[in-house]
C-alpha cells in the first residue's frame, strides 16, 4: 500500500481572532486573500481583508500580496477513510469555525485518490453529495489505461490533521505536488488550492494559451488566466493574455532529468498563479479540484500519458496537411480570387485558400456577406474544379 497517513497534533482554534504567529509568513508563503478585488485604495483593501479574517501587512513590492491567508484558515481534518486496492477515499471536516469568505465555504469535503496505473494517479476534492458525479465521466474513463498496481512509481502521502497531501516519485523522493503550503478554499463559485512543485523546478512548461517564453519561471510571481477568448497573440513577449486555447497542464523537469506532468481536469474559468518558492495556486469558479499526476519519466512519456487521458487528435484530411493561405480583411470575393490566382501563377504551392470572419454576414456562423462576397459559392466551385 502506497499511502501513509501522517497525524499531526497541531491545530488552530482561534481563527476569528488570529492566533499569535498565524500571520508570520515569509513573502513566498503569502497567498492572496482578495484575488477578486482590484483596488489601489489601501483603506478599503485593509477593511475587506479584516472582514475576511486574513492578515494585512503592507509592503513596497507590488507583486507581493499585502492581504494574505493566515496559517490554518480553513483547517480541514480527516475524520473517516475508505480503502481499496485501487483507491483511497477520505472524508474531511472543518475543525474550526469556517472563514467568512467565500460565504458558502464547505464544512465537509471528500477526497478520492484513484490509482489509474503505475505511472498515473488522480486526486479529486469535491462535495460529499457529488460522489456519484465522479464515476459518471464515461468519456474520460474510456481513455484511461489502467494496469496492475504492483510497482507504482509514485507515493501519495496524506497528512490527517490538518489535511494536506503530497505526491512524490518513489525512486528519488522528488516532490511532484505538496499542498501543505496553504489551506484549501472550497465554495460553490470559488475554489482554490496551492502546492509546492519541487525546489529543483526552475521552470515549468505549459499553462497554455498565452504569449510567454517557453520556460515559465517558478521564482517570479505571475498570474495566468485560462478562459477561451478569440484574440490573437500580442507582439510583446510576455503579455500573458488568455487566448483561444485552454490547457491547464504543465510539464516539469526534475534535477536528475526525470519529467512529470500535472493536469488540472476542470473546464471552468480559472487563474493559475506561479510564485517564488516554487509554488503554484489554482483558482477556479466551478467544478471540482481534480488533478492527474503523470510520472513520465521522459517528456514524451508525459505527453503520451496526458493524451491517453484527454484524448488524441484525429488525423486530419489529406488536403488539410497541405499549404494554406489566409488573412483577415480580404474584403471581397474578387480580391480573394486575385490573391489565389497570383499565388498559383507564381508557382507557389497552395492547397487551401481561407477567408477570415469578415466574409460572414454580421459575423453569423454559416452565412456570408451577400454584397462584399457576392459570388462566393461560384468561386468555391471554381476552386474545387481546379483541385
Amino acid at each position: 500500500m502506497s499511502i501513509r497517513l501522517i497525524v499531526s497534533t497541531f491545530i488552530f482554534v482561534c481563527i476569528y481572532e488570529l492566533c499569535e504567529g498565524q500571520c508570520e509568513r515569509n513573502f513566498e508563503e503569502r497567498f492572496d486573500c482578495v484575488p477578486d478585488l482590484s483596488t489601489e485604495n489601501k483603506t478599503v483593501l485593509k477593511d475587506i481583508c479584516t472582514q475576511r479574517k486574513c492578515c494585512y501587512n503592507d509592503v513596497a513590492n507590488e507583486s507581493i500580496p499585502v492581504c494574505f491567508y493566515p496559517s490554518g484558515y480553513t483547517n480541514y481534518v480527516v475524520i473517516k477513510e475508505w480503502k481499496s486496492k485501487t483507491s483511497l477515499k477520505l472524508l474531511l471536516l472543518a475543525k474550526t469555525a469556517l472563514p467568512v469568505w467565500p460565504v458558502d465555504q464547505r464544512i465537509t469535503l471528500v477526497v478520492i485518490i484513484d490509482y489509474i496505473n503505475v505511472k498515473v494517479v488522480r486526486v479529486t476534492i469535491q462535495k460529499p453529495n457529488d460522489l456519484d458525479a465522479y464515476t459518471g465521466d464515461e468519456i474520460l474513463e474510456s481513455n484511461f489505461r489502467r494496469s496492475k498496481l504492483s510497482n507504482k512509481e509514485y507515493e501519495v502521502l496524506v497528512n490527517k490533521n490538518p489535511f494536506s497531501f503530497s505526491v512524490i516519485r518513489k525512486s528519488t523522493n522528488a516532490i511532484i505536488f505538496n499542498t501543505s503550503v496553504s489551506d484549501i478554499i472550497y465554495g460553490t463559485r470559488f475554489k482554490q488550492i496551492s502546492s509546492k512543485i519541487g525546489e529543483a523546478n526552475s521552470c515549468i512548461y505549459g499553462l497554455a494559451e498565452h504569449t510567454t517564453d517557453l520556460c515559465i519561471p517558478t521564482n517570479e510571481r505571475k498570474l495566468y488566466t485560462l478562459f477561451n477568448r478569440g484574440d490573437q497573440p500580442q507582439e510583446k513577449n510576455d503579455t500573458r493574455f488568455n487566448l483561444y486555447g485552454f490547457h491547464p497542464f504543465y510539464l516539469a523537469m526534475e534535477k536528475d532529468g526525470n519529467a512529470h506532468g500535472v493536469y488540472f481536469h476542470n473546464t471552468n474559468a480559472m487563474d493559475i498563479v506561479v510564485q517564488p518558492g516554487s509554488t503554484i495556486t489554482y483558482r477556479t469558479v466551478g467544478g471540482h479540484l481534480d488533478f492527474f499526476f503523470l510520472l513520465g519519466p521522459q517528456p514524451d512519456d508525459v505527453t503520451t500519458q496526458y493524451t491517453s487521458i484527454v484524448g488524441r487528435p484525429f488525423l486530419p484530411p489529406y488536403w488539410a496537411l497541405g499549404f494554406h493561405l489566409c488573412r483577415y480583411d480580404y474584403n471581397s470575393t474578387e480580391i480573394t480570387r486575385k490573391t489565389w490566382k497570383r499565388t498559383v501563377d507564381a508557382g507557389i504551392p497552395l492547397d487551401v485558400q481561407w477567408n477570415d470572419i469578415d466574409f460572414m454576414d454580421n459575423y453569423k456562423d454559416f452565412t456570408y456577406d451577400p454584397i462584399k462576397y457576392k459570388g462566393l459559392p461560384d468561386f468555391i466551385k471554381e476552386l474545387h474544379d481546379a483541385n
